[in-house]
């Protein structure tokens, strides 16, 4: 491919890399990432599948340019958060369970309580809701809300459950 069908190609499927970007912070809410700079991510993916895009493969471009796009704005994203995806998922396993118990219980679960729901032992239950509470990127699309009275209020339009965390 010549340098001038290439950059033609980049540029024309530019607005590819706008519709990755606007249906990722569309389906997490709130976007994990500045907009520019999943544009800017997601232009370097769109370049590298511009590169890579082989036709005998038997797929249309903008299909393999969709998942070569999505796929560097989430490898950006994940060389930002400074927790394993492990850690994470374990973090959003308590905090779900930590939802639903209160949802149940009509307040916030104890901890021996979410430590039951979970079978893991209390300390390692209240190290993941630790880190549940850190300041760190969101990576995946489902999110909940923080554990506060305000983003409990306008993510059910309800008052949050009273009750204590102590064992």
């Amino acid at each position: 491919m010549t340098s001038s069908t290439r950059e033609q190609m980049i540029i024309k499927n530019l607005p590819l890399v706008a519709f990755v970007v606007g249906k990722m912070s569309d389906q997490s809410g709130s976007s994990p990432i500045e907009r520019e700079d999943a544009l800017a991510y997601g232009i370097e993916g769109l370049i590298q599948a511009v590169d890579n895009y082989d036709p005998e493969r038997g797929t249309t471009f903008a299909s393999f340019a969709i998942r070569r796009i999505r796929g560097s704005i989430l490898d950006a994203i994940r060389r930002m958060d400074i927790l394993p995806r492990s850690l994470r998922k374990s973090a959003r396993e308590v905090e779900r369970a930590n939802l639903e118990l209160a949802t149940m219980l009509g307040r916030w679960p104890t901890l021996k309580e979410l430590s039951l729901k979970l079978r893991m032992p209390i300390d390692q239950v209240r190290k993941f809701l630790g880190h549940e509470k850190l300041e760190t990127t969101q990576i995946y699309a489902e999110s909940s809300p923080a554990m506060n009275p305000e983003s409990y209020e306008r993510a059910l339009g309800a008052r949050p459950p009273t009750g204590s965390r102590e064992e």
